[in-house]
């Protein structure tokens, strides 16, 4: 399976994966940044915020054949990263990337930026930089509350074989 991390920053509009920085880890649990540390899925307080994978498990290719092919879906609750308007971190994943790390080795395979979406997927922000090969979308907004319910969806983008990120956010 896939390795998927939220990580520090935006994906830059060369689509350069290596310039989005680490792991999103707010809370510092890991004392040495881009090295191995324990995360316990039963206690994710022990784990970097943004580990989706260390949290909730890997990526499983929907095919079986272990190739991304756009139809791979994820869900999961994250209490880490929840949107509510009144909490200090409402924006933590605004201004940020979606990260998946090939399984061979864990070299970054794709990414793309999160970004507000309405109902129906458009950008809330058109304006938001983000990388023309890859979109990203953060469903919701601060109008919902922790826990948050995230969905990982992979499509294939127009005019590339790169696979884009949409990472959707909604109430329960």
């Amino acid at each position: 399976g896939y390795q998927i991390h939220i990580h520090q920053n935006l994906v830059p509009i060369n689509g350069s994966c290596a310039d989005t920085l680490g792991h999103l880890d707010p809370f510092r649990v890991n004392p040495n940044p881009g090295k191995p540390y324990p995360c316990d899925p039963n206690d994710i307080r022990t784990c970097e915020a943004g580990d989706l994978s260390g949290k909730h498990g890997l990526l499983r290719a929907a095919n079986g054949t272990g190739w991304l092919t756009g139809a791979e879906l994820m869900s999961f609750l994250d209490p880490q990263l929840g949107w509510n308007a009144n909490a200090p971190d409402a924006n933590i994943l605004m201004s940020r990337s979606v990260v998946i790390h090939r399984p061979s080795d864990a070299v970054r395979y794709t990414c793309a930026n999160i970004v507000e979406t309405d109902k129906d997927w458009r950008p809330l922000h058109p304006g938001t930089l983000y990388a023309s090969t890859f979109s990203a979308a953060a469903h919701g907004g601060p109008h919902t509350s922790s826990p948050a319910r995230f969905w990982l969806v992979l499509a294939a983008v127009v005019a590339t074989i790169v696979p884009s990120v949409v990472l959707g956010h909604g109430m329960r």
